[in-house]
């Protein structure tokens, strides 16, 4: 199963729905993808590095953002 669809649930719906326009727009770049992890480029009101990596009983998510950064899940 896709990453996508095991955690969009973590996800609000309107981050999910902003994430998916900033892909479709063009501002993220995948840089690597695998069964288990993803990592990409965003650009928003600057640039962003994401990773998301699937561990076997773990989730490991990480941006640069500053709305991460305080703890919360981001539309990048």
């Amino acid at each position: 199963m896709k990453l996508t669809q095991l955690y969009k649930n973590l996800f609000e719906p309107a981050v999910r729905d902003r994430g998916q326009q900033y892909f479709d727009r063009g501002y993220a770049e995948l840089r690597e993808v695998d069964d288990d992890s993803a990592t990409a480029r965003v650009f928003g009101t600057e640039e962003y590095m994401v990773t998301i990596e699937r561990g076997a009983y773990t989730l490991s998510v990480d941006c640069e953002c500053p709305h991460f950064e305080q703890g919360n899940f981001c539309k990048h």
